[in-house]
């Protein structure tokens, strides 16, 4: 059961600070992501700490509606402290009816190696098909990464280095953001399906 956040103030954005849970499902050595997937972990399984040499911190980070006008609530993992330099981000899309905290182990030892990692919780829609939802979510992740870009958060991220990743439906949307923006250099597509999403890309139709 998710517990209530603590707020607090940063830069004018409001921030909400948690606990992270952990059931791990991803190690990273070095520039190499080993990917293990872990299903099935018993409610009760103990967390494992992050392999990075990175302390973590995880905050909420609540932002007015987009231009498509669906609310863009993002959970933010990054290193913690002021370490030198900037990190890349890793944008990240859950599996449909998950939601980023359900992936925590993953995202915050991404983290622990020197990544500012945002999981988004996707919003409801009517949709009846997952085609056109993985169009719409892919486009909700390039929305989150322009508003990461223009937060306060702007400072401790490397422009010139993003990527996206996701599982299952989540994965088809990152594919397809990549898809549809250059600016995303690394892409996962982490269970999900491998179809060309029929998009409206700048470079083809």
């Amino acid at each position: 059961m998710r517990g209530r956040p603590n707020e607090s103030q940063e830069g004018g954005t409001l921030l909400a600070q948690r606990p992270v849970r952990c059931h791990r499902c991803w190690l990273q050595d070095s520039a190499v992501i080993h990917v293990s997937l872990a299903f099935g972990l018993a409610a009760g399984a103990a967390s494992l700490p992050p392999t990075g040499p990175h302390s973590v911190r995880h905050m909420v980070l609540k932002v007015q509606p987009g231009q498509s006008g669906r609310p863009i609530h993002i959970e933010v993992w990054l290193p913690a402290g002021r370490p030198a330099g900037r990190f890349p981000l890793l944008l990240f899309s859950p599996g449909f009816g998950g939601t980023p905290v359900d992936y925590s182990s993953q995202l915050e030892d991404l983290a622990s190696h020197g990544y500012v990692v945002a999981g988004l919780d996707h919003a409801a829609d009517l949709l009846d098909a997952f085609e056109p939802r993985a169009a719409l979510w892919a486009q909700d992740l390039l929305a989150a990464k322009q508003m990461l870009l223009r937060s306060p958060l702007r400072g401790r991220i490397d422009a010139n280095r993003i990527g996206a990743f996701g599982h299952s439906h989540g994965g088809r949307s990152a594919a397809a953001a990549c898809l549809l923006d250059s600016a995303i250099r690394a892409c996962l597509n982490q269970d999900g399906r491998l179809d060309d999403i029929r998009l409206l890309r700048p470079d083809g139709p």
